[in-house]
């Protein structure tokens, strides 16, 4: 123990030397282009291995303070990264060496197939997921804001488990939801939202694309226009976000990351600016009964307030004065912990990684929370000389419990929060429960909750099971002709229960309702590719390919009213029961195919068509509406091949396209009315009506869209510029052109 003892004593001796000996000092200079000479603003200036940082101005300069042996790192966008030594000095000035590869760098397209930069004749912008996850937030996709020009990402005020809505360049229709096709490694997934609130209240069931885990991004494209996204059909009308995960690499023995964070929420009060003068009452008059506070408890038509004894809601006398910002005193911190464990290895024929990922949040709304577990394998291998396999695989299981309920006042203590008056402490209704299990009333009107009753007593979980899972086969005919095959399933089980407890004022016998939702895609697709250089000059990149999508939707659900057994919640122990039944499927077939043709490698265009068959519209009739076609073509100039660019120009070209896109197809059942079995009627024998309240349109086509796009991309000192022209028209059944939008954006990233 003592010759222990000695040694952490030496240690730490050693490490205050250390300390002792590397003062700090301030280091300055400039950063210049090695090529040019021309200053570099914006560098990135880091000491090696901690956060301390700073960035050079527009100028090139920069200054930092930091330990005198230590090691600065120079990095900028379309620059290699240069480490330097400080060793005392408190000038230093750098040269950074531009990185070719910066300047031919490849993007992943749609059907995940990657091209070079400068040949995409359309607009695409690429997130790296350092980026994405940088701050891990539980919906991945809202890391995008601010990112991605032409991009809107909007998000419900209900917690870590609440969905986004994505809308890229405007909406394309007046009645769909116009979000756009998620694609995870080549394979459509579903966005589809669990729920969500109406006039008369409900709770955002969350989404699809919030499964992700961000730690797992490798990158994330975002197709903009319709150039970009023809290749999907109808199902990319609104624009293609492809997510691509991270893949395992070739390393010796195996590779192991941990990354950890946590995010704290809490509730903005300048939101909103609450009014502190006048106090509970009406008419210009303080409550003088329990009974009139009662009955008055959300109006704040009182008296200025002014310090007096007046009584409240529960015949305690409180002062008539401001009681501070009740949102403030219910909703507390929320907190959310995510830790990712990963392992990698790989060799020569095969490479894996595998991911295991633990979310777990407390929302800010008392009682109410989520947990989400994320495991993720991805193995690359070559099965033989010409084949190579690729296989992704992801499980979650994600449990949620309390929503918080919107829109209309029952069970939303939301509600009831922001509308107390300014004499009012919400915590004085806590326990929301009187001693007889009963809602504790802070009011006559039996439809606003106590906050604490509807957030204790107030009850709905949800669980998600989700497996997503794809297989890539590609077999090298010859040098310069390949075929690939790919197979994916997204299926998800959610299971919820939602209980209003007995004791409701609202509804003094309670209620419960049990549902399961079932979901199922299975997406395949047989491309036959071809990659030549037909001359030294003139290059050809095409393929021709066939898909099938098949989604099938199924759920069941519970419930009723009353239970008979207070405080006994389950679905035997209700008075009435009802039950409900929902199912549909439907299925897409296609054709498409791309060619590129390229000069110089500074001329590229590309033409792309689509043919989709779909079993949700009609087959009557010669032109048969079940039968869409969509193209595009788009071509690119690169400028800074062909002319002799400024000194701070390093690459600039010239893009534009036309397409045609449609979508609006995804709904079964619209073309004729339905017969349902809902109930039992005369003697046990059982009920059946017509299902639906529209007369439907058996001639129902898909919306389109035509888009003409053009385009400017630049890149100067460290900086990458993007202008954006696009102009679209949606055309109805009767060929009347509407013009939906016209977007210019400018996107500036350092």
């Amino acid at each position: 123990m003592n010759v222990m003892f000695k040694a952490v004593f030496a240690l730490l001796t050693l490490l205050v030397v250390q300390v002792g000996v590397a003062q700090n000092v301030t280091v300055s200079g400039v950063v210049t282009d090695s090529d040019t000479g021309i200053p570099v603003p914006g560098v990135n200036v880091v000491q090696q291995g901690t956060p301390n940082g700073t960035s050079a101005d527009f100028d090139g300069n920069y200054s930092i303070t930091v330990p005198s042996n230590a090691v600065l790192v120079f990095s900028s966008l379309g620059f290699q990264d240069q480490m330097v030594s400080v060793n005392g000095r408190t000038t230093i000035n750098v040269l950074l060496v531009p990185s070719a590869e910066n300047l031919d760098e490849v993007v992943v397209t749609a059907l995940g197939i990657k091209k070079e930069t400068k040949a995409l004749g359309y607009s695409l912008t690429e997130v790296k997921g350092e980026e994405v996850s940088n701050i891990k937030l539980p919906n991945a996709i809202n890391a995008l804001q601010g990112k991605v020009a032409g991009v809107n990402i909007s998000q419900n005020a209900t917690g870590a488990a609440g969905s986004s809505r994505v809308i890229i360049r405007g909406n394309s229709t007046m009645t769909g939801n116009n979000q756009p096709l998620y694609v995870v490694d080549g394979i459509p997934i579903s966005n589809e939202n669990s729920g969500s609130a109406s006039l008369w209240g409900g709770n955002d069931g969350g989404d699809g694309i919030s499964s992700i885990n961000p730690d797992d991004i490798a990158s994330v494209s975002v197709l903009k226009g319709g150039s970009a996204s023809a290749l999907y059909g109808s199902r990319g009308g609104n624009g293609v976000i492809i997510i691509t995960t991270k893949q395992g690499k070739k390393q010796e023995g195996i590779g192991v990351e941990y990354n950890g964070s946590v995010l704290f929420n809490t509730y903005d009060s300048s939101i909103l600016d609450f009014q502190t003068e006048y106090g509970q009452g009406i008419l210009g008059r303080k409550p003088v009964t329990q009974t009139e506070a009662f009955d008055n408890a959300t109006s704040s038509w009182g008296e200025r307030l002014d310090g007096s004894s007046v009584v409240q809601w529960d015949g305690v006398e409180r002062p008539y004065s401001y009681v501070g910002n009740n949102a403030e005193t219910f909703y507390r911190t929320g907190a959310t912990f995510t830790n990712t464990v990963s392992l990698t290895t790989g060799g020569e024929k095969m490479n894996m990684r595998f991911s295991a990922s633990d979310l777990s949040n407390d929302d800010i709304v008392p009682n109410a929370g989520l947990n989400r577990k994320t495991f993720s394998l991805n193995a690359n291998a070559m099965m033989a000389e010409k084949l190579s396999m690729q296989t992704n695989v992801k499980y979650i299981v994600q449990d949620v419990t309390n929503r918080p309920r919107l829109s209309d006042a029952p069970g939303n203590a939301n509600f009831t929060v922001a509308l107390l008056p300014a004499n009012v402490d919400v915590s004085f209704m806590e326990p929301g429960a009187n001693e007889d299990g009963t809602e504790r009333q802070y009011s006559s009107n039996v439809f606003s909750q106590n906050p604490y009753w509807a957030a204790y007593n107030f009850s709905n979980q949800d669980k998600t099971n989700r497996i997503i899972a794809s297989t890539n086969l590609r077999y090298d005919i010859i040098d310069w002709l390949y075929l690939s095959g790919r197979v994916g399933v997204d299926h998800w089980t959610r299971k919820s229960t939602s209980i209003e407890p007995w004791g409701t004022a609202y509804i003094p016998g309670g209620a419960m309702t049990e549902e399961e939702r079932r979901y199922t895609q299975i997406d395949a697709d047989l491309i036959l590719g071809s990659q030549v250089n037909i001359t030294d000059k003139l290059g050809f990149n095409g393929f021709v390919g066939a898909n099938s999508n098949k989604i099938e939707f199924e759920s069941l659900s519970l419930g009723g009213r009353d239970f008979i057994v207070p405080g006994l919640e389950d679905i035997s122990n209700l008075a009435t029961q009802t039950r409900s039944r929902g199912f549909n499927e439907r299925e897409i077939g296609s054709l498409y195919g791309s060619l590129e043709f390229s000069y110089d490698s500074f001329l590229y265009l590309t033409y792309t068509g689509r043919n989709d068959w779909f079993s949700t519209l009609s087959l009557v009739g010669k032109d048969s509406p079940n039968n869409d076609f969509y193209s595009s073509i788009n071509g690119s100039l690169i400028l800074s091949d062909l002319f002799q660019m400024p000194a701070p120009i390093s690459f600039l070209k010239l893009r534009g396209g036309y397409s045609e896109t449609a979508g609006g197809a995804q709904d079964a059942y619209q073309l004729a009315l339905t017969y349902e079995i809902f109930g039992q009627g005369h003697q046990g024998q059982p009920l059946g009506r017509i299902n639906g309240s529209r007369v439907p349109n058996i001639g129902l086509v898909p919306w389109s869209k035509q888009e003409y796009e053009i385009g400017l991309d630049a890149r100067f000192f460290n900086n990458r510029l993007s202008l954006d022209l696009a102009y679209y028209s949606n055309k109805t059944t009767d060929d009347i052109v509407n013009v939906t939008t016209s977007v210019t954006s400018i996107f500036l990233l350092q």
